[in-house]
């Protein structure tokens, strides 16, 4: 990955490294690591958006929990980017 922002907060969250670990772990072709990489770059993402939307959250165990399903799903919308009018969806950035 380009060392950025996103970076960042992928490198310094356990679970988005533990998630990328697993995928490394199953996948052994050295193809899958462009798609390893886009994948812990979209939780990245997602948990930068729900930091912005909720500033007591520091990492993914935080939103894990049940009450933060909501500030989820929203999180999950607003980087897919979805309509609310026309029901449809982004392509995520």
């Amino acid at each position: 990955m380009r060392a950025n922002n996103i970076s960042d907060v992928a490198k310094n969250d356990p679970v988005i490294c533990l998630y990328g670990e697993s995928l490394l772990a199953k996948h052994k072709r050295q193809q899958i690591a462009n798609v390893v990489s886009n994948k812990i770059k979209e939780m990245a993402r997602l948990l930068m958006t729900i930091i912005s939307m909720d500033g007591d959250i520091s990492n993914f165990f935080d939103v894990l929990r049940f009450e933060m399903f909501g500030t989820l799903l929203s999180a999950t919308k607003i980087i897919s980017g979805y309509d609310d009018q026309n029901k449809s969806f982004k392509a995520p950035f």
